[in-house]
């Protein structure tokens, strides 16, 4: 009977201590990729072969898409290049209109896979 007690005890130890710890936190990766063409269409904003990868210089008010942050799993290497995926985890780019109203910049919030967004004057 002392016996079934321990393991009784035991498992309701484990079950407790199971249902209070907390989930391991993962940390996310993110990639910048800046937009090349030299005019922001909503056309040319929202397509992918218009990114590539690395950093630019932006700031100021959000008139021109300029940079966004891509979450890792929608990207891969080709080489040593990041670069947007183009099967499997695709990113989808929504654009809005920019503070000028005439030219676009991506929307985080209506995006797939970008975590935010550095836009241009």
């Amino acid at each position: 009977m002392n016996r079934y007690l321990t393991a009784m005890a035991a498992v309701i130890i484990a079950i407790g201590m199971a249902a209070f710890t907390a989930p391991s936190k993962k940390h996310v990766t993110t990639y910048t990729f800046r937009f090349t063409p030299a005019t922001s269409t909503q056309p040319q904003v929202e397509t992918n072969g218009n990114w590539v990868s690395g950093a630019s210089l932006c700031g100021g008010t959000a008139n021109k898409a300029c940079q966004m942050e891509v979450d890792e799993a929608y990207t891969h290497l080709d080489g040593s290049t990041r670069v947007l995926n183009t099967s499997g985890s695709v990113i989808v780019i929504k654009a809005k209109k920019g503070a000028n109203q005439t030219d676009y910049v991506p929307d985080p919030a209506a995006s797939t896979g970008i975590s935010s967004a550095t836009d241009k004057p």
